[in-house]
């Protein structure tokens, strides 16, 4: 394994500027063999002999390294050694550092003699490796049980990375020293400055640097949770941090900084804004601004503006060669033949038109349900379709968004598909995920291979869409309950009579695992059997042991609150006259979803997509007569101002021309933080019996306001 102090330089990869990359159709294509090949198998060979094909510093630095961690992947001596062998027995690996390869690579085999040849340093390294965990999967005599498999042969083939950038948020690709071995990259390592963190640097800034000034203007007032791209002060503060940070940059090595709005829909109006061009829904002129003049003072460093919410519309003008965009994928539906949608046609464009502005255009991909990431999500054959296409239309960059730090099923074994097909795209899926779940999962493999690559299947040919943000329900159109059932139940045998790393692994996994049977059980449709919930929260209680298993989804998804949820006696509803009763509405999508407001299932406040109805706009429910008597109507809402769901900022109930009752909400939190349900009780005692009941509810007065209901009962 190599070691932090030499990975740490290794992964501060070089990146050339000046050349526009050069998209090779052969990404990973493997020319016919030579009239000669080696004689032998590997394991034949009584040494290997690691030699510089010509005497250079780098040669003399990459066949050191290679002999080193090679030699420290068995135990037998001499097996490895750094000198040229006069007998038959031995192979000669020769390397070949080329820099006129770029970022190429080839391996060259004639008799008893193999050459590796790259042109960068992270190429390289990641080809040292790939001949490493190669030969361990042949020659028993190495071991490279840490090693992700290799996605290359050993014979005569060459190949390119076809990006320059090719990052992932997952917990597998997170150990600094994999980076290199992987040559993927991340956004902790590999970018100075990611993302939606300007306020990070604003934090950290000098108090004299700090005014409102640096906080956008929205409806004539200053926005905190906005920022004015043409502050003076805004400008200072990130100048300051590049330069003494990063200082001016080197040649051909720039740091990337992403100079990003908050993650709002809010755009800066005031009068500098407005002279430049921002609308109260387009920051990019003032963003814009503010990149370019950036650009020209570190001209050594690398900077790139957004195409998302308020940037998403393009600059006027071409950028200058320092300065590149990510666009996000979030509109391009997750689905296999996604070029077939609606959505393609503008997406593609998007891109079309960015690349006249820059070269460097990277994609923001995404990899999870961000609303499950216990659920399995198999997403590795739609990526690849993408990967596919980004690299025929001269994509830079791919930067894929999964679970971050946080635990997903199956997420190791995907992570390191999508490593090795950010590489090379044209990757067997099924051949590699196999040859991975062998490497790390060997007792359990076939039974995780083939229910896994099953899903895969079922998702590619039935064209089945993947959620970014969904509920169970939408899990359920490529999850089949039986065979998720038959697939835990043969798994959780097999892991009883395994042992070690393997043994953790798959604990780790069933405790996951245990998270989708209960959401099925928060079904309407779907009778609760309390022994079988309480059995599986059992299992699910095991996320203790696990550090990066606290949460099942991207926000508010804590599994202690949603076990304290699954025992809180709330739950269920009380006795409700309306239950079963049907509820009308006078608009058509609520009116179809008007069933669980009288089906006895409470939802869950930490999660508006199972029970919940949740509805933009006015909501006009038309109630049966209540001849039981009731006095009371109780209405069970969420407040979650994350989602944009607030309490209604008025209740009215009506018979005719006559007012029952009204409500109004006596405030509308602001802090994202806030999460509870809340039950609204309102006196009915005054309505006729016999009579149906108008109840309106209209929303806050704020950007898309939300108002979400689970149950409506009366008593």
């Amino acid at each position: 394994m190599c070691k932090s102090s030499l990975l740490s330089k290794l992964v501060s990869f070089t990146y050339t500027l000046s050349m526009p990359l050069i998209v090779w159709a052969g990404v990973m294509l493997s020319l016919p063999l030579a009239s000669c090949s080696m004689t032998k198998g590997f394991d034949q060979y009584d040494r290997f002999c690691i030699i510089q094909s010509t005497e250079t510093p780098d040669n003399e630095y990459w066949s050191h390294y290679l002999y080193t961690h090679f030699s420290h992947r068995c135990d037998l001596p001499l097996l490895v050694t750094e000198r040229k062998e006069p007998n038959s027995s031995s192979l000669l690996v020769k390397i070949n550092y080329n820099p006129s390869l770029g970022r190429k690579y080839m391996v060259d085999i004639s008799h008893d003699e193999i050459q590796l040849s790259a042109g960068r340093k992270e190429v390289m390294l990641w080809l040292c490796y790939q001949f490493i965990s190669k030969v361990a999967e042949v020659d028993s005599r190495f071991r490279a049980t840490d090693l992700p498999p290799a996605s290359i042969e050993l014979e005569n083939m060459s190949g390119e990375f076809p990006f320059e950038f090719r990052g992932i948020a997952s917990p597998g690709n997170s150990n600094a020293d994999m980076l290199g071995i992987t040559a993927t990259h991340s956004e902790d390592y590999n970018w100075a400055l990611w993302g939606h963190n300007l306020n990070k640097i604003i934090k950290r800034a000098s108090p004299s640097l700090k005014g409102l000034d640096i906080y956008a203007e929205v409806n004539g007032k200053r926005d905190t949770a906005q920022l004015c791209f043409s502050s003076d002060r805004l400008y200072k503060i990130i100048e300051d941090y590049i330069a003494d940070q990063w200082g001016e940059g080197e040649l051909n090595a720039p740091e990337r900084f992403t100079i990003m709005p908050m993650d709002n829909k809010h755009a800066c109006t005031c009068e500098l804004c407005t002279k430049v061009g921002n609308t109260n829904t387009n920051a990019s002129p003032a963003v814009t601004n503010m990149i370019v003049k950036l650009a020209n003072r570190f001209p050594k460093q690398m900077f790139f503006t957004s195409a998302y919410a308020t940037t998403r519309k393009r600059p006027d003008r071409t950028l200058p060669e320092n300065v590149g965009v990510l666009i996000s994928a979030m509109d391009l539906p997750m689905v296999y033949d996604f070029k077939a949608t609606a959505e393609f046609e503008d997406f593609n464009a998007s891109i079309e038109a960015w690349q006249k502005l820059t070269p460097y255009v990277y994609i923001w991909e995404y990899a999870r349900n961000f609303d499950d990431y216990l659920t399995p999500y198999p997403c590795l054959n739609i990526l690849q379709q993408r990967i596919q296409y980004y690299r025929e239309i001269g994509v830079k960059g791919i930067f894929i968004n999964g679970s971050e730090e946080k635990y997903a099923t199956f997420e190791d074994m995907q992570t390191a598909t999508l490593q090795a097909l950010l590489i090379n795209p044209e990757l067997d899926i099924a051949q590699y995920t196999r040859a991975y779940l062998q490497r790390f999962y060997p007792q359990s493999a076939t039974i995780i291979g083939d229910y896994y690559i099953g899903l895969e299947d079922k998702v590619k040919e039935q064209s089945v869409a993947l959620p970014f943000y969904g509920g169970i329900e939408e899990e359920l159109t490529y999850i089949n309950m039986s065979d998720f059932e038959a697939f835990r139940t043969t798994l959780d045998k097999q892991a009883k009579q395994i042992q070690g790393e393997e043994r953790s692994r798959l604990n780790k996994m069933l405790t996951a695992l245990s998270f989708t049977p209960l959401e099925v059980m928060r079904l309407k449709d779907n009778p609760v059997s309390l022994d079988k919930a309480a059995e599986q929260m059992e299992i699910l209680s095991g996320y203790e042991s696990f550090a990066d298993m606290q949460e099942s989804k991207e926000a508010l998804g804590s599994l202690e609150t949603y076990i304290e949820q699954w025992n809180d006696d709330a739950q269920n509803a009380t006795h409700n006259p309306l239950q079963g009763t049907t509820i009308k509405a006078n608009d058509k999508e609520l009116d179809a979803q008007c069933g669980k407001l009288t089906d006895g299932r409470m939802g869950f406040y930490t999660d508006y997509h199972t029970c919940w109805v949740v509805h933009k706009g006015q909501w006009q429910l038309t109630l049966p007569p209540h001849k039981s008597g009731s006095t009371i109507l109780n209405l069970s809402l969420l407040v979650a101002p994350a989602w944009h769901i607030w309490l209604p900022q008025q209740i009215r109930l009506t018979q005719g021309d006559r007012v029952i009752a009204t409500w109004a909400t006596p405030s509308t939190p602001t802090d994202k933080s806030i999460l509870y349900r809340q039950f609204v009780e309102i006196d009915i005692s005054s309505a006729d019996k016999n009579a149906p009941i108008t109840l309106q509810m209209s929303p806050v007065n704020l950007e898309r306001a939300t108002i979400a209901c689970d149950e409506i009962i009366v008593y």
